[in-house]
């Protein structure tokens, strides 16, 4: 970055004083660019697995005339077994893309914000912060907080929020709820622990003739990802919702 760290963080932040934000999600995002500036490699990871990464920074879109720093998401699919890259995608997605982007990982971003910040008092010889320990239930406040993120969808109306809530609650029971069935693929979904940090994921899974499962994967879902799927999939959900209703009825 060519531009000076103090200056570029002053452009960004009085850009995001000027929009059209919310209070709490402009502080949001200024601790989100301060985040990002203090970070090691200038960046924080939305994900950060052998297969793929993904991380929100600071790039030129080099397809603009004039080109400046912007808000960029970066999507990395890298070989497992050798670590090379094999593709790399940049997706500028404007400051209220990147805002509801940053919303929908808040508990991932947390973790992050956390490491950028002691990484900056290490270098000062300050001492590190400790992560805050959490007083509930880690499985509990995943479900609490994603509820919460739900609730505040004003385009969402409130029988599509409750038919999530209501998968939400049978995960919570089950571990798990179907939400494909193809015979020898099916996919369903349940919540994950991921380096300490749990979230609701679709569980892919491929099977032989014999049943046997020939391959497995976990794709991480955001609020909206959330939703979206739960409604896309209300058919079989639905069924297997009112099932385990009955069962517990019995």
């Amino acid at each position: 970055m060519r531009e000076n760290n103090i200056e570029l963080q002053n452009r960004f932040e009085m850009q995001i004083d000027n929009s059209n934000l919310s209070a709490d999600n402009k502080e949001y995002m200024k601790r989100i660019v301060d985040g990002i500036m203090k970070s090691p490699k200038g960046r924080l990871y939305l994900i950060n697995d052998p297969q793929f990464q993904k991380y929100i920074t600071f790039r030129k879109d080099m397809s603009m005339p004039n080109p400046a720093l912007d808000y960029c998401v970066v999507s990395v699919m890298k070989n497992p077994d050798t670590g090379f890259t094999e593709g790399r995608e940049y997706n500028f997605p404007g400051l209220k893309g990147f805002c509801e982007l940053a919303c929908e990982n808040e508990r991932v971003l947390a973790s992050e914000l956390v490491n950028s910040q002691n990484y900056q008092r290490v270098q000062s010889g300050a001492p590190r912060v400790e992560k805050e320990q959490p007083s509930e239930d880690p499985k509990q406040k995943c479900k609490r907080l994603v509820k919460e993120s739900i609730e505040k969808l004003a385009n969402v109306p409130d029988y599509k929020k409750q038919r999530v809530y209501d998968v939400l609650d049978m995960i919570d029971k089950a571990g798990k709820i179907k939400a494909v069935d193809q015979g020898d693929y099916v996919e369903h979904l349940t919540m994950k622990n991921d380096k300490g940090i749990y979230g609701y994921y679709i569980v892919q899974k491929t099977m032989d003739y014999s049943g046997a499962t020939m391959d497995r994967r976990y794709v991480p879902l955001g609020t909206k990802s959330l939703v979206a799927y739960v409604e896309e999939n209300r058919e079989e959900i639905d069924k297997q919702v009112k099932k385990a209703q009955n069962l517990g009825a019995r």
